[in-house]
């Protein structure tokens, strides 16, 4: 599959690549194998009915709308989101446990006429097995399905992909594993420095190998990291225990909702992942606190799932610079009150909102929030039940300007949104840009810009590590010089 470019038939191919016993199961009891007219039926049953009832516990503040649920979108592990509000789902009817063949896809989903639900599905990846996390970039979607790590792109525009790359093999078991995809690795997300983080769970790396032929083993859990192309794999952090996603600031500071180990001490943490790390799970935890990087937080017991570093316009002080964090056992969306302390933070939690079994969160470039819930499953195949939602929530009487269209702009309008206040954008547009070549222009431009006291750390950061990507070792002189501001050097 390696590069491969899919025709229409290949397509189709993929489809029916379902073992005769997995299309029965699939045919008899989901919603996603139903026709139009079945599908009419399925809305007016009395579960399905109850299913899309909700009662978010968000603030007065917020307005929520159902944005996806059965039988177009299901069983959400992760969701991804573009700037537009293109939301990537991951559907995996098989959860953690579940051993069926042909069962996972990546839906995406949009609200074209703009009152908060969605409207147009497509199958984005109409058949991949074990779908994790993922992170649309620039128009490339990065997925964790393990154990593989690959990329999807959509190069003719009809909203299915038609380029598959595997970058990598080897990140965990998927249901190939006698317990299929449970504490396997879950997600990848970009950081404003180009690097791709790979949140690995306790069943560890197997032997990964780069594009580049590096060799790469974890014992356990921990955090790796790749370059977009799959090279230069290396891992970032040591022993965690079976987080399932990463969350990224716009400085670069990494933190995760670590799961508990159901009893003997390790209960749900909150990590602030620092480069080469050992977070001490599960040797040093309980015998050597002194001998591993202490978490921010222990909370009891729980199950974390995916995380966000919220940094968006459309929203008050006191809920934006902040982490949140999902958690399936309570059931709900946190966030934190982070106050530096010691060279990391003290942090306090409180609920954004309840959900029955959260399971991710994002956001676009128009400060709408995504939140996904396993609600009606439990761990594998629920046999034609409902399973799955996704709500969206924005603040009452926030208009977001206009997404730019990011593909077409110009270079020198690219580094204007790099120096925007929306982190999702800023991703994005620099993304965008280091596909061309920089101008002598753009380069003085970002300089001007990481200098600038006036401007915003977060944009500062973003325009410095747009020139290292951008120009490479052309870049360090003037970021040693850089490293005179300690503004920007802390």
């Amino acid at each position: 599959m390696d590069g491969m470019n899919f025709t229409s038939k290949s397509k189709l191919s993929i489809r029916l690549r379902v073992s005769a016993s997995s299309l029965f199961i699939l045919t008899a009891f989901s919603p996603l194998m139903l026709d139009s007219a079945e599908q009419e039926d399925f809305y007016e049953r009395e579960d399905y009915k109850e299913h899309r009832t909700y009662d978010l516990s968000l603030d007065e503040r917020f307005e929520v709308t159902l944005f996806a649920s059965p039988p177009q979108v299901e069983y959400v592990t992760a969701v991804s989101a573009d700037i537009d509000g293109t939301v990537y789902v991951s559907v995996d009817p098989n959860g953690s446990l579940g051993h069926i063949e042909g069962v996972g896809k990546i839906v995406t989903a949009k609200d074209t006429d703009g009152d908060g639900k969605a409207d147009e599905f497509k199958d984005f990846v109409p058949m991949v097995q074990s779908p994790r996390g993922g992170h649309i970039v620039a128009g490339t979607y990065y997925l964790l399905h393990p154990p593989y790590l690959s990329t999807y792109k959509d190069t003719d525009g009809d909203g299915v992909m038609d380029v598959e790359k595997t970058l990598m093999k080897g990140f965990g078991g998927g249901i190939e594993h006698p317990r299929g995809a449970d504490h396997t690795t879950n997600g990848v997300r970009m950081g404003i420095d180009g690097w791709l983080y790979v949140s690995v769970g306790d069943f560890g790396m197997f032997d990964v190998v780069g594009t580049d032929g590096r060799v790469v083993r974890l014992q356990g859990g921990g955090v790796a990291r790749c370059r977009p192309d799959g090279t230069e794999l290396e891992v970032y952090v040591y022993h965690t225990r079976n987080q399932f996603d990463v969350a990224i600031s716009p400085l670069l500071e990494l933190f995760t909702r670590d799961n508990t180990n159901d009893g003997a001490g390790w209960n749900l943490r909150i990590h602030h992942l620092v480069a080469e790390s050992d977070m001490g799970y599960p040797r040093l935890y309980e015998n050597f606190p002194d001998e591993h990087l202490a978490s921010l937080a222990d909370f009891g017991g729980g199950s974390g799932m995916g995380g966000l570093f919220l940094d968006e316009p459309g929203f008050p002080v006191e809920l934006n610079n902040r982490l949140y964090t999902c958690d399936w056992t309570s059931g709900k969306v946190f966030g934190f009150d982070m106050t530096p302390h010691k060279g990391s933070y003290a942090i306090k939690q409180t609920v954004l909102t309840d959900l029955e079994r959260a399971t991710d969160i994002d956001v676009d470039g128009r400060s709408n929030l995504y939140l996904a819930d396993w609600k009606g499953g439990r761990f594998n195949f629920a046999n034609g039940k409902p399973v799955g939602r996704i709500h969206m929530a924005k603040l009452k009487g926030y208009q977001a300007p206009a997404v730019p269209n990011l593909k077409t702009a110009k270079p020198l309008e690219l580094v204007d949104w790099i120096a925007g206040p929306s982190a999702s954008i800023r991703l994005q547009a620099q993304q965008y840009l280091l596909q061309k070549e920089l101008s002598q222009a753009v380069i003085e431009k970002l300089k001007n810009i990481t200098q600038d006291k006036s401007v915003h750390l977060h944009m500062r950061v973003a325009a410095l590590f747009t020139l290292k990507q951008g120009m490479g070792a052309k870049s360090h002189d003037f970021l040693v010089r850089i490293l005179e501001d300690a503004t920007i050097r802390a």
